[in-house]
């Protein structure tokens, strides 16, 4: 087997193909990585029987054992397959490679031959065995990837006569790890937020103005990839009938996908185009696609790339208090649209084309409309029922307790709420500090949860810290201060370190 101890490959590694010098009509994958790889594939560690606990008599008909050579041959044919329709597939499944090609030299296992015990053995080294990138154990989500990949290494093992079709593929039926396939989890998007989103874009002091605007407009309004809209070229851009402008939007698998501009971002696109973009710096700069981009960077006067969208949606977060406990990217701009379009009649043909998916069932995905009482099947059943027999109705099923005061067991503290007290450790300080009930909630204080000291009952409105007690100097309130302060402008570094200590705690 291949002896990967040295870092040749690795689950990040990232190779991009090459031309064939040899003409063997296949991408030979020039990376130094690779090359490595295939140095070491000389000093391989294979079994020199073939052990598929058959019945005697069909001990004739077991095949020969793996060589060197045929090893490299189908690895490498395999892998240079995937890359030739997508980098991204290919360097996935070398990732996986790099995974499972190891674990057969270490425990000498055909990797071709690979029987349904071994392969149910190699599953449950997955789910215990740390990860050599991460030190943590794989995800769900990432085993089931590498079980993929050897499965469809073996499967072309079989196209290959390679391995006899008399012995299925082991990696078929193995039980896998269960993986929510339509997760419903993310940031929780509303238009409202989007609004803010796009005001602060407009606001940006790197990439505001009209540009800022239209990005993140037409992430939100027409679904686009944060590469989509980097991809957009000029000569794309064509007059619509209608009143608007029809771009031509470049997407995966270098399709064209015609998509329209609603009539209220027309005069926005029209500005930025007439007035707004500067000419990009092809003598300096020259374009990595050969032609004239739509959305050029204001002073490095290039084409936009995925990163520059990426900060200007992080900055406009920042500026307009979206969500300050979630981190808002891109790509969560693209499940907003494909849920408020459904919402707004669309269909799943429609919504489907409209994000350039090839499979209605990545646009499912998309989709992260919860599930509330309009989508119960049992509310629409219950119409066909005229004749049920109900009983007379003699009062309220709900009292309407919507101007009732808030109640609370323990203690007749509200609506006075004379006695809040706060627990400081979630920003750094082991302190226990006073509240006082204001009108908005104090920057910051979004990870307290304040409490009476009488009922110990917490309290759910908006709040300021006003001193901490046992402090006469007001050190340990300027700790708490530069604490909320850290927690409202970097929440995610204020997450991360309280990870850190919760785990330093345990060991």
């Amino acid at each position: 087997m291949v002896l990967l101890g040295e870092p040749l490959l690795t689950e990040r590694n990232t190779v991009k193909p090459a031309s064939d010098p040899a003409g063997r009509g296949a991408v030979v994958l020039d990376h130094p990585r690779l090359v490595g790889l295939k140095r070491t594939a000389a000093g391989l560690a294979l079994p020199r029987s073939v052990d598929f606990l058959e019945p005697p008599e069909r001990l004739l008909e077991l095949p020969t054992a793996t060589t060197p050579d045929v090893l490299d041959e189908i690895v490498f044919g395999w892998l240079a397959e995937h890359f030739a329709v997508s980098t991204k597939t290919g360097t996935t499944y070398c990732s996986c490679m790099s995974v499972y090609l190891p674990w057969c030299s270490a425990e000498t296992v055909d990797p071709l031959l690979i029987t349904r015990p071994q392969a149910s053995r190699f599953a449950g080294w997955l789910a215990q065995a740390a990860s050599g990138v991460t030190d943590r154990v794989r995800s769900p989500s990432r085993r089931n990837q590498i079980l993929s990949a050897c499965s469809s290494l073996v499967e072309y093992a079989i196209d290959a006569d390679v391995r006899p079709t008399a012995f299925p593929n082991p990696f078929a039926r193995v039980k896998r790890p269960v993986v929510d396939r339509h997760p419903k989890a993310g940031v929780p998007l509303t238009v409202s937020h989007v609004n803010q989103l796009i005001l602060s874009a407009r606001a940006d002091h790197l990439l505001g103005g009209v540009l800022g605007k239209l990005l993140v407009a037409m992430m939100a309004r027409l679904g686009l990839r944060p590469g989509d809209v980097c991809r957009l070229n000029l000569g794309g851009v064509a007059d619509d009938a209608h009143g608007s402008y029809q771009l031509s939007v470049p997407v995966k698998g270098g399709r064209l996908l015609s998509r329209w501009l609603p009539a209220d971002m027309a005069s926005d696109f029209y500005t930025y185009a007439h007035r707004v973009r500067v000419a990009p710096d092809h003598d300096g700069r020259p374009d990595p696609l050969g032609v004239d981009p739509l959305f050029v960077h204001p002073r490095r006067r290039r084409r936009l790339n995925t990163d520059d969208v990426l900060r200007l949606v992080r900055r406009s977060q920042l500026a307009a208090r979206v969500l300050p406990s979630s981190r808002v990217c891109p790509r969560d701009l693209r499940p907003f649209f494909n849920t408020l379009a459904r919402a707004q009649g669309a269909t799943l043909e429609e919504r489907q084309v409209g994000l350039g998916h090839a499979s209605a069932k990545t646009t499912e995905l998309y989709d992260r409309t919860v599930w509330a009482r309009e989508h119960d099947p049992a509310i629409r059943v219950s119409a066909a029922f005229d004749d049920y027999p109900a009983e007379t109705r003699l009062g309220q099923l709900v009292p309407d307790r919507r101007w009732a005061p808030p109640v609370q067991a323990g203690c007749d503290c509200t609506p006075q709420w004379p006695q809040l007290h706060v627990d400081l450790s979630p920003v750094g300080v082991d302190q226990t500090a006073v509240c006082e009930i204001t009108e908005q909630h104090e920057p910051g204080v979004h990870q307290l949860q304040p409490y009476c000291r009488r009922c110990r009952v917490a309290y759910p409105g908006p709040f300021r810290v006003a001193r901490v007690l046992d402090d006469p100097h007001g050190r340990f309130l300027d700790e708490a201060r530069a604490g909320l302060t850290d927690a409202a402008l970097y929440p995610e570094a204020v997450n991360r370190r309280e990870e850190r200590r919760r785990r330093d705690d345990t060991t």
